[in-house]
Parts: C-alpha cells; sequence; structure tokens
C-alpha cells in the first residue's frame, strides 16, 4: 500500500470511530445553549423582581404613613 492510501485508510477509520463523540459534543453544545438561554431568562426576571420588590417596599412605607396619618385625623375628631 502506498502512503496515500494508508494516510486515506487511517483518516477514515479515525472519521468513523470519532463520529460517537462528536455526537455527543453536539448535543452537550445544544444542551449547553439550552442553559444559557434559561440563565438568560432568570436573570431578567431577577432583575424584574427586584424592581418590584423595590416598588412594593416604597408602597408599603407610603401605607403606614397613611395608616398612622388616619389614626391622627380619628384622634383629632374624637377629641
Amino acid at each position: 500500500m502506498e502512503n496515500k492510501e494508508l494516510i486515506n485508510m487511517f483518516s477514515s477509520l479515525l472519521d468513523e470511530k470519532l463520529q460517537p463523540l462528536n455526537e455527543r459534543l453536539e448535543r452537550l453544545e445544544g444542551g449547553q445553549q439550552v442553559i444559557i438561554e434559561k440563565l438568560d431568562n432568570v436573570s431578567k426576571q431577577v432583575a424584574s423582581n427586584t424592581e418590584n420588590q423595590t416598588s412594593v417596599e416604597s408602597m408599603a412605607v407610603k401605607v403606614a404613613e397613611h395608616d398612622t396619618d388616619i389614626k391622627l385625623l380619628k384622634k383629632f375628631i374624637t377629641n
């Protein structure tokens, strides 16, 4: 056999043996992309929740202030 034939034969054998590994790597890369997309979505949700929490906390402070004002007005009216 010539060197070219041996090289071609060896190359074909390597391709055949490495094909399952290539397929597994492709699946892993696809799964990794799905995980990255999900992580991006979770990050966006966390940012949104943080903004909403700040808004709710601000509203809770206002409600507490209004509650105090109402109690003072009730005392003022009853006296």
